[in-house]
């Protein structure tokens, strides 16, 4: 079977959630985050519960409270709003216009493996390569190693039968 597409970045970035996804069933990590946002939520909650009672204890402060109060909740949306604006930053460098990723790719699937010939050369990948398989709406996720995954868009793949028959040769 042979195939050309050429990825986006809108790929890219799905291809970094996949990953994150990834890294975190590998890690455990879902326990050890719940903690963590644990361990930082509690002293918020004592923090909200001590502002409550001033607030009470003290009518006369309110104008004075509630300045502090929305200054806090700007503080915090503003620390948000700055970590998304942070990786969308990064995202838009990450990759060159030049990029392999962003490049056309021609992609030989047979019983063998995979071989892909691009802007930068080609490489071929034996299906014993692969250790998982993950996948969206839109492309198949070969993962070679934990972060590092090939990305084939299923749009590529001109049937859903040759989709099955390339999942089939990848190793359970």
């Amino acid at each position: 079977m042979h195939y050309s597409f050429t990825l986006t970045k809108a790929d890219f970035v799905a291809l970094h959630k996949i990953i994150a996804r990834r890294l975190t069933q590998l890690s455990h990590a879902d326990s050890k985050l719940f903690f963590s946002n644990l361990f930082i939520w509690v002293p918020l909650g004592i923090a909200f519960a001590s502002y409550a009672a001033l607030f009470r204890k003290y009518p006369e402060m309110s104008y004075d409270l509630s300045v502090v109060a929305a200054a806090f909740c700007v503080g915090v949306a503003l620390m948000v709003a700055g970590m998304f604006y942070k990786q969308r930053i990064y995202r838009k460098a990450m990759l060159s216009p030049e990029s392999w990723f962003l490049s056309e790719q021609t992609v030989d699937l047979d019983p063998g493996g995979l071989s892909a010939k691009g802007a930068y050369g080609v490489v071929h990948y034996p299906w014993s390569s692969f250790s998982y398989l993950a996948e969206d709406d839109r492309n198949l996720y070969l993962f070679i190693d934990n972060s590092q995954a090939f990305v084939l868009p299923k749009a590529a793949v001109s049937s859903a039968g040759q989709l099955a028959q390339v999942k089939a040769w990848l190793p359970t």
